[in-house]
This record gives structure tokens, sequence and C-alpha cells, in this order.
């Protein structure tokens, strides 16, 4: 069974989720939230579904507005990851969906990390992990992520570039069963070595390291992902922008953000949390229930590989 956190509840995370949770049977996904959030929701949004067979009340219910996070809504998203992160550790949970949180509203109460993939990682002690943004046509994992691009090239080295590919490559293998993985890792400069400071020499090492799985591996300018687009089972970005545009463009409102590196499937997800249209009952639930429909295939192999 697998849990659902509501992300930040005054933005579009409740009201995806019980959209999404329709198509889903209750004896598979459980929600960590509160009564009142859910049904709020469900009454200003006039939704038609029967939330309490996926309930866990495992929070106190909370006044707040959609449109508006405040300390409180922020506090309502850390303690619901919190029990997940219990519940997972105490194995009555095999994975995690969680909706959109904002990042913005949970510093404003002392959250020192960029996103949900920093935050699981620590909280479970893992070093290697890299978040996959996935959609039908384009899988791509993530060097960096959250950093401003003046910080990229210091993170740029050997081992991080090529724990990421081993990331993406262990996925491709193990969870799509790609028996020959083809990878194409993203130049960090325009037009590949023109313009490389020493970047790419790098990625041309990690490629002769990671040459020993059974696969096709190539270095790429990011801009000719037009051309080559189909020829790649996955894709390494070396920053957020570079991976995050095309799989945004290519998502078809379908896409999903997968953290490597887990002991546990986590699936969100590939949007944000909408502040500007929460409550009007307006979001789209596709990404969601891909998140979920994810999230239930896959669950038993990243709990044992």
């Amino acid at each position: 069974m697998l849990l659902i956190t509501l992300g930040e509840i005054a933005g579009i995370g409740p009201e995806i989720v019980l959209k999404a949770i329709r198509y889903f049977s209750p004896n598979k996904i459980k929600i960590i939230g509160s009564k009142g959030v859910l049904e709020k929701t469900k009454r200003i949004l006039k939704l038609k579904v029967d939330y309490e067979p996926y309930l866990l009340e495992l929070l106190k219910d909370i006044d707040f507005q959609f449109g508006i996070p405040t300390k409180k809504t922020a506090n309502y998203t850390l303690n619901s990851l919190e029990i997940a992160i219990s519940l997972i550790r105490e194995k009555k949970f095999l994975g995690i969906i969680t909706a959109p949180i904002s990042k913005e509203n949970l510093k404003k109460i002392g959250f020192k990390y960029p996103g949900h993939t920093e935050f699981l990682a620590q909280s479970f002690g893992i070093k290697n992990y890299s978040l996959l943004a996935y959609t039908k046509y384009f899988k791509v994992v993530f060097v960096t992520l959250h950093l401003p691009l003046a910080r990229v090239r210091k993170e740029l080295t050997f081992e991080k570039i090529y724990n990421t590919a081993l990331l993406l490559y262990q996925f491709l293998s193990k969870i799509e069963n790609i028996k020959k993985p083809r990878i194409l890792f993203f130049s960090f400069n325009p037009h590949l070595f023109e313009f490389s400071l020493g970047e790419e020499e790098i990625i041309k090492k990690v490629i002769k390291r990671i040459a020993q799985f059974p696969g096709y591996y190539d270095i790429k300018p990011a801009d000719s992902l037009p051309y080559l687009l189909g020829n790649y089972d996955g894709y390494v970005a070396l920053y957020h922008d570079q991976g995050m545009i095309p799989a945004k463009l290519l998502s078809e409102r379908k896409g999903v953000n997968i953290t490597l590196g887990l002991p546990f499937i986590r699936t969100s997800p590939l949007h944000g949390v909408g502040l500007d249209i929460a409550g009007k009952n307006l979001a789209d639930e596709k990404s969601m229930m891909t998140a979920i429909r994810l999230a239930l295939k896959w669950y038993n192999k990243f709990y044992t590989y």
C-alpha cells in the first residue's frame, strides 16, 4: 500500500488528489491528511468523491484559504511528510506520492531543503540520489537541480555525473527492463566542445567508465534535442532548466517526478503548487493520476533494487 501527501494545501494539492483517487482502489492508496481540509476542498469545488475510505486522519485540521499559503499550511505540509517518513521506516507502507509543495512557504518555518528530493534523501541517509523527470517520450535525470547557474559548474565533478548516470542506467535496465539503454549526456556549453573549459572532457571520462555496462552512450549539445528525440532511452541534464523545460513541454500534462536512489518509490506530479488557480476547480489531475499509476506499477521493484 502507498501513501499520498497533500503538499501545500493552499495550492492545488488537495484538488488534484481528490480528483485522481477516484480511479484507484482505497485498498492500494491512503491519504495523509485531515477530514476538514478534504471536506472544504470537496465542498468549494463541488467534487463528487468519497474520500473517507482513503483517508488516514493523522493531522489536525487548520483554517486556510486557497491561494494564500501561511506558516500553518507550511507546518501541515511538513508534518504530513514527517508522518509519511515514519510509516515508511516502520515498513507499514512501501512508497509515497507527493502533491506539490511551496518551497518558499516552507522556508518561513525553517525548512532548509530545496525540495522533496533532497529532504527525503537526507532523511534516509542517501548520498547518491537524483530526480528523474519522466514522460512518455523523454526521461531525464539531473546532476544538479535547485542551484543558481553560477554555482552549477563547481558541482560538475566526475563522481557526481557518474553516480547520476548510474542511477539512470539502473532505472532504465531494472525498472523499465531495457537491456541495453541508450543514454545521452547533454553538454554544459553551447556547441559541445567549442566553448568548453573542460566540462565536456569530464563527461567523456564518465562515458568511458559507464561504458562497462551494456548500452550506448553519447554526448551532444542540449539544443540538438529536437533532432535526437526518440534516438535515446534516457538523458542526463547538468542543471534544472536544461532538462525540465523539454520535459514539461513533452509531458502532455502527464509528466511525473521520480526520486532515484531511495529504497522505496516516490513520485510526484511534474508541475508546481498552482496558487493562482487554487480553489477554482481548474487544476488538471492527469499528472497526479500518472504519478499514482506508476508508483503502483513499480513500487515492488524500487523496494528490492
